[in-house]
């Protein structure tokens, strides 16, 4: 259902019984929790269960936890997946004490026109409960490159995983074309058009049916390396052609 006020009837006029028809009041929407409860500071997907947001409400989607007289929004991306689940990707490299999380998002009532901001959270307060913590936190102990700076071989402590988990490698925000699993410790990425100078965080992301979990980052950076394909005479004034490999 789309709409948690409203929806459509549509009545067989031929001889067939129907049931009736029992029209409830409008569902309000629900927190009931949150997993998982503790989560990699490297970044963690968090699936919310709900009830009563309605398909079609996704906007101003946020979630977060108070501290002190403020609010500190978690997640780098949210989105509902469907009128009972909504997913976060929490930010990177951030550290999330024990707190019992919140969910706030706009509505606009398709009964009576009005929009207003409304804020859940969990009847029971542990089951909102998020923190994030060292233990669950996989490290990017180290690297090379191989394949003329093409390919990152990673090593990571942790973290168990196999041949079950889906792998991302990533450079910054740039995804390898490929990955592989070496070994129960260490995975490779290997970057098509190879990897553009500066310093970024490389980190590694597994995913296990609903699980995602992100490594932290480490910084690595790639220099650049150019030549002239050969010597050039120019004038002071300019107009002269370089050309660099």
């Amino acid at each position: 259902m789309d709409d948690n006020e409203s929806f459509a009837v549509i009545v067989r006029t031929d001889t067939v019984n129907l049931p009736a028809i029992i029209v409830q009041p409008p569902v309000d929407p629900v927190l009931l929790g949150v997993l998982p409860h503790v989560g990699s500071s490297g970044g963690e997907r968090i699936l919310l269960s709900t009830l009563g947001l309605g398909l079609s409400m996704d906007s101003n989607l946020n979630l977060y936890y108070d501290q002190s007289s403020t609010t500190v929004s978690v997640c780098d991306s949210i989105s509902l997946i469907d009128s009972s689940t909504v997913a976060c990707i929490t930010k990177k490299n951030m550290v999330v004490p024990k707190s019992a999380l919140k969910l706030s998002f706009t509505h606009k009532s398709s009964t009576t026109g009005k929009t207003t901001t409304v804020t859940l959270s969990c009847a029971t307060s542990t089951d909102c409960e998020y923190e994030t913590s060292s233990a669950a936190t996989p490290t990017v102990s180290g690297l090379s490159k191989t394949n003329s700076d093409k390919t990152l071989e990673l090593t990571v402590t942790g973290f168990t995983f196999d041949s079950s988990y889906t792998i991302s490698v990533l450079y910054g925000n740039l995804a390898a074309n490929s990955t592989s699993i070496v070994s129960s410790s260490a995975v490779s990425g290997t970057f098509s058009s190879g990897l553009p100078p500066g310093a970024v965080q490389v980190s590694i992301s597994f995913t296990k049916g609903d699980r995602v979990t992100y490594t932290a980052g480490r910084s690595e950076t790639i220099t650049l390396n150019s030549m002239a394909n050969s010597p050039v005479t120019c004038s002071w004034a300019g107009g002269g052609n370089l050309e660099f490999t």
